[in-house]
C-alpha cells in the first residue's frame, strides 16, 4: 500500500464518520492516524 492508498483511506474513514454526524469519532481517528494533537485535529 503506497502513501497515496494510507491518505485516501484516511480520508475515507474520517469522511464516512462525519457524514454520518460522528464528529467526536472523527477526531479520535483523525488524531490515531495522523498523530496529531486535539487543537490541530479539530
Amino acid at each position: 500500500m503506497g502513501e497515496s492508498d494510507e491518505s485516501d483511506e484516511i480520508i475515507e474513514k474520517l469522511t464516512e464518520a462525519l457524514l454520518a454526524g460522528r464528529k467526536i469519532e472523527a477526531i479520535k481517528q483523525c488524531r490515531e492516524l495522523t498523530g496529531l494533537g486535539l487543537k490541530d485535529a479539530k
